[in-house]
């Protein structure tokens, strides 16, 4: 389970060194990415849209282990433990940074700022990391692009548009995406980028960044910085002709929270359409959706869930301790981890891959009951989720949920959403009545509800 962790007002980055190391890759990188309360709300908000590239992307579920998630708020500190990834509280010195920031607003340069202090911390303790916005879609792992050129850069930078020299300072540097190695030069240049701030009146730091370099400051220190080609690191200002090779998409010339999660759902959609086509080994000439808001009707499904209590005093068993080893004993290793170790008590609901696809998926849904309702954020430790086939038992374990695969003879039968009434959705029905018989093993009773 990942440990959280929270800035000290007199002791401000005391918890740094062990959130760092919590989420760095064995060579001393981490992902980061900082969130606000403005990227945590809505039906689809934008932290949900960013961790969906990392679920449909190739070769970067992994990398969601990497990832440190910096809250400059209570709220969206809040949703970060609620979604088990690694948290880190950042203090916002006063400043309120839970509003949708608008691009070039004074509340933007401070955050933009603020931000620009912390990665200084993150290279002064010796950690390398890839910095990303939250409008960013990771479709595949960039790492192979970043580290098989040259282990010595010491700068890698997305570019709003790419001007064909990898090496040219004359590209326009984006700040939405770059990976810095740690080291003296790349320490001094952060230290001389923030300590800047003050004298850059109506500035962002992507603007005082840029500035430096075209006065030299890049030279000055010996920097190795390397402009990263649209084709691979594609945006909004300029995408990726090729859907064969791009590694990400930002949502970049897209100024407000609406418009880039519209957009980045139709990227989204586009992706899953290479995607389809790829697996059936058809020829592909697709192109990108041009940005606007593309609305679909949803699909209504339903979602079982199980609570299973023990009734056989007035008061809850605690469970003994259990041989974990054991395969016959690994759904009662999954119960007890679910109820805590105290008492037999857990919530179960029971998931196919019908309920774990779509822009908006029925368990996401579910999951936002528990985020939004009263007093049940919690209860989401006590919830086991019963996975039918593979799809749905990979997402389960992509969210940090507890997780149990139900064998069945033929799981593919148990994929696709059932109709009501159906041979399948009857066939489903026994088989999960099955699963609850070997429950109630353990002396438990079942309460039923539907949604």
């Amino acid at each position: 389970m990942p440990i959280l962790y929270q800035e000290q007002h007199n002791w401000p980055w005391r918890w740094l060194e062990s959130a760092l190391s919590e989420a760095s890759m064995a060579n001393k990188t981490v992902i980061i990415a900082i969130v606000n309360k403005a990227y945590v709300e809505g039906d689809k908000p934008m932290l949900d849209m960013f961790l969906d590239g990392f679920w449909l992307g190739e070769d970067t579920r992994g990398l969601i282990s990497h990832l440190l998630l910096v809250a400059v708020d209570q709220t969206s500190f809040e949703r970060c433990k609620f979604l088990h990834l690694h948290c880190y509280k950042l203090k916002a010195d006063g400043a309120d940074f839970e509003t949708e920031e608008l691009y070039m607003s004074q509340d933007f340069i401070k955050m933009m700022w603020r931000r620009t202090l912390f990665l200084k911390e993150v290279l002064r303790r010796g950690y390398s990391f890839v910095f990303t916005d939250i409008d960013v879609l990771w479709l595949r792992n960039p790492f192979p692009r970043l580290t098989s050129f040259n282990e010595n850069i010491d700068l890698q930078i997305s570019v709003d548009k790419f001007n064909g020299d990898e090496w040219s300072q004359a590209n326009p540097i984006n700040t939405g995406f770059y990976m810095v190695r740690s080291n003296n030069r790349t320490i001094s240049l952060f230290e001389e980028w923030y300590a800047r701030r003050n004298n850059s009146t109506g500035l962002k730091e992507q603007d005082v960044l840029n500035n430096m370099m075209q006065e030299g400051f890049f030279r000055e220190l010996g920097l190795s910085v390397r402009f990263l080609d649209t084709l691979y690191f594609s945006g909004f200002c300029e995408v990726s002709k090729d859907f064969n090779v791009v590694r990400t998409v930002h949502a970049n010339c897209c100024r407000t929270i609406s418009a880039k999660v519209a957009d980045l759902t139709a990227a989204i959609h586009d992706w899953k359409r290479f995607k389809s086509l790829s697996d059936s080994n058809q020829p592909s000439t697709l192109t990108w959706t041009s940005h606007e808001i593309v609305r679909a009707p949803g699909r209504i499904s339903t979602l079982v869930v199980f609570c299973i209590f023990n009734q056989t005093t007035d008061q809850c068993q605690p469970f003994t301790k259990i041989n974990t080893n054991s395969k016959e004993d690994e759904l009662e290793s999954s119960l007890y981890k679910a109820s805590m170790g105290t008492y037999k008590t857990v919530i179960i609901a029971i998931v196919n891959k019908a309920y774990v696809e779509g822009d908006k998926p029925m368990l996401d849904l579910f999951l936002d009951g528990f985020w939004h309702g009263e007093d049940t954020r919690g209860l989401i430790s006590q919830l086991l989720l019963v996975a039918v086939d593979q799809t749905s038992f990979e997402r389960c374990k992509f969210l940090h949920l507890h997780c149990h695969k139900l064998e069945a003879d033929d799981p593919a039968d148990f994929e696709a959403e059932k109709l009501y009434m159906s041979q399948d959705f009857i066939n489903m029905m026994w088989r999960r009545t099955l699963f609850l018989k070997e429950m109630l093993k353990s002396e438990a009773t079942i309460s039923y509800s539907q949604t």
